[in-house]
């Protein structure tokens, strides 16, 4: 054993260390142990226990055949696996950059995924990281997104790099979403567009209103899928991968129709022209990124203020608007869930039957029809 005291005070292992798998090899270990004291002490683990530690840790990865595998930091891992796996096949890429930022600590409202090496990313690691978005009121669905990403960024490490994994069971991290949906009526609905201040947000929220497309088609809309004369609107399901409900035509009301007018006569030109519909006020040729100011709207009017109804239903948020288009429509009795299905780019009829409660009872009223028309509830004679 050789612990050496540098100049610094810590203690420095340089050693010969010998291995088991496939012979008896030795090899040449140079690390610091972080430990001023050669012993144990009440302030922590000696340079000592640290070493045995050490070279357990390297006999054992040895024994299972990883000694000799890459390493990699997570934060690291996780963009190759974005840039090389993600990237040619994923249409809400922008998505997982939003996730990546918040995961790297670029996003300053969250804290970061500790950017530890992928062999030492424990549970404790993620459970930690899961208590944090579930305080900072992420919804269950975009925790679960982060979780999804950092699970298959590491399966693909370790498939295609060769790169150390931790052993975590995944399914237990991921949580329940809700499933009752948050939905105003159109009252409210009213109350949140008088409460944006800025034109661009309240453009965005009425196109939400009276499309059901989700924010993010709608945020990342481009000129070319508008067309004016016909008063339609072409959205990219960015959702949805390899569908037949990729894509959708949607009819528009005449006041969609005329914010999109009045948006094109009002672009910029010249070298500030966009193809983005809702360009962004920093960065030239660019979306926004955000729909902050409509959140605040939300919170605004109320639709947050009980929090018992938030914890059992969750919080009211930009995407809820859709929910609300799909949940008028569905009460009003005009539309079948089928209908509901196919505006909404539904890939599965189960995904739209939690509109289904709203529906009028239009069934058992047909039926009553039909007995009654055929003399089926007459009595017995």
């Amino acid at each position: 054993m050789s612990l050496i005291k540098n100049e610094h005070g810590f203690y420095y292992l340089r050693e010969m260390v010998e291995l088991f798998h496939p012979t008896h090899r030795k090899v040449r270990v140079r690390a610091s142990t972080g430990c001023r004291s050669l012993k144990d002490t009440d302030a922590g683990i000696g340079a000592q226990t640290w070493r045995n530690r050490y070279i357990k840790k390297l006999q054992d990865e040895d024994a299972r055949g990883e000694i000799d595998k890459a390493k990699m930091h997570i934060h690291q891992g996780i963009r190759i696996y974005m840039d090389e796996e993600l990237a040619p096949n994923v249409k809400n890429m922008r998505d997982n950059e939003q996730i990546y930022r918040r995961l790297t600590g670029q996003n300053p409202k969250h804290p970061a995924l500790p950017n530890v090496l992928t062999a030492d990313l424990t549970a404790k690691h993620m459970y930690r990281l899961r208590s944090q978005r579930v305080k900072a009121g992420l919804a269950a669905s975009t925790i679960n997104h982060e979780i999804y990403l950092i699970s298959g960024a590491l399966d693909w490490l370790a498939d295609a790099q060769d790169v150390v994994v931790p052993k975590i069971l995944w399914k237990k991290l991921t949580l329940k979403p809700f499933e009752k949906k948050r939905w105003a009526t159109v009252t409210q609905l009213k109350e949140i567009t008088l409460a944006i201040s800025d034109p661009i947000y309240q453009d965005i929220a009425i196109l939400l209103m009276q499309t059901g497309a989700r924010p993010s088609e709608i945020r990342m809309l481009r000129w070319p899928q508008f067309a004016e004369n016909e008063g339609l609107l072409r959205i990219e399901r960015t959702k949805v991968e390899n569908s037949e409900h990729g894509e959708a035509t949607l009819v528009l009301t005449e006041q969609c129709v005329e914010i999109l007018r009045r948006r094109y006569r009002d672009r910029p030109t010249g070298k500030f022209e966009s193809e983005w519909v809702f360009q962004s006020e920093r960065v030239q040729n660019q979306p926004v990124t955000t729909l902050n100011l409509l959140q605040q709207a939300i919170d605004k009017v109320g639709l947050n203020d009980n929090m018992r109804l938030v914890k059992q239903k969750g919080k009211f948020t930009p995407h809820s608007l859709r929910d609300s288009y799909a949940s008028n429509l569905a009460k009003s009795g005009e539309l079948h869930l089928y209908d509901l299905q196919k505006i909404l780019g539904h890939t599965t009829p189960q995904m739209t039957q939690k509109y289904a409660h709203l529906i009028p009872e239009e069934a058992s009223k047909k039926a009553k029809a039909v007995l009654e028309r055929d003399g089926l509830m007459s009595r017995a004679s």
